[in-house]
């Protein structure tokens, strides 16, 4: 919604952000990595997107954009460049996120605004067009597969596509990559998606999380799952 229906600014607004940043200040540098596509690293889907850094490249395409600084602060048409966050608590790395996010954008001359509730909330405002820009915690199901988690969110009639993207040329990929069974092709299929979704900025993908676990002495028989927060089994036993 907003300003946020202009490819040139959500480019301007990926840009603005310090991936590494976040990662470091909400995930203390061990819990995930920055994220330049949707899929991270070590999956066999990831294609090679960097998370790019560039304050500077951000007010470029700002001002191709139509925008104008004044004082330190963005204009478009007249008004305050102004994009209202709306995010959920329940996962603890949400919140701080959303308030990083307003300060990288403060840094360059956008003023944000971030709007914190639970996850029904955050949905209801984002029904309502009371977000510019929701922040969400999504996994790729527990198989694994490319397809599920893109065909919700960013396919024209995707059941959580919350931002009403719609493209044909990325449903027909996402129809082709859900059909086809051959590995290399479904591969190719998924890195010409991720281009799309890079190059529109559809999505802006911040940091792939991972499975940090502690336990105490005498547990057996779990392993971390690559997808999976919760992965405990008939296997698992713990021993006093």
């Amino acid at each position: 919604s907003g300003p946020m229906s202009n490819p040139l600014i959500r480019q301007a607004v990926s840009m603005a952000i310090d991936r590494q940043g976040v990662v470091n200040a909400v995930l203390s540098g061990v819990g995930g990595e920055p994220a330049g596509t949707v899929y991270p690293d070590g999956k066999g889907w990831a294609a090679d997107i960097p998370a790019k850094y560039d304050p500077a490249k951000a007010e470029e395409l700002l001002a191709q954009a139509g925008a104008v600084k004044e004082g330190g602060k963005w204009m478009l048409d007249g008004e305050p460049l102004e994009i209202d966050i709306v995010t959920y608590s329940s996962r603890a790395a949400l919140p701080p996120t959303a308030e990083l996010t307003q300060a990288f954008l403060s840094a360059i001359g956008i003023t944000a605004n971030v709007k914190v509730g639970e996850w029904g909330a955050s949905n209801d405002a984002i029904a309502d067009g009371a977000a510019d820009m929701f922040l969400q915690a999504w996994v790729t199901t527990p198989q694994g597969d490319p397809g599920a988690v893109l065909d919700t969110l960013l396919k024209s009639d995707g059941g959580s596509n919350s931002g009403k993207y719609s493209n044909p040329a990325l449903d027909k990929l996402l129809d082709d990559g859900r059909s086809t069974f051959e590995q290399e092709k479904r591969e190719a299929i998924y890195d010409e998606v991720q281009q799309i979704i890079a190059s529109d900025t559809a999505m802006i993908p911040v940091f792939h999380v991972s499975q940090v676990n502690v336990s105490k002495p005498g547990l057996t028989g779990y392993a971390v799952h690559p997808t999976e927060t919760y992965w405990i089994t008939h296997e698992t036993k713990l021993s006093e």
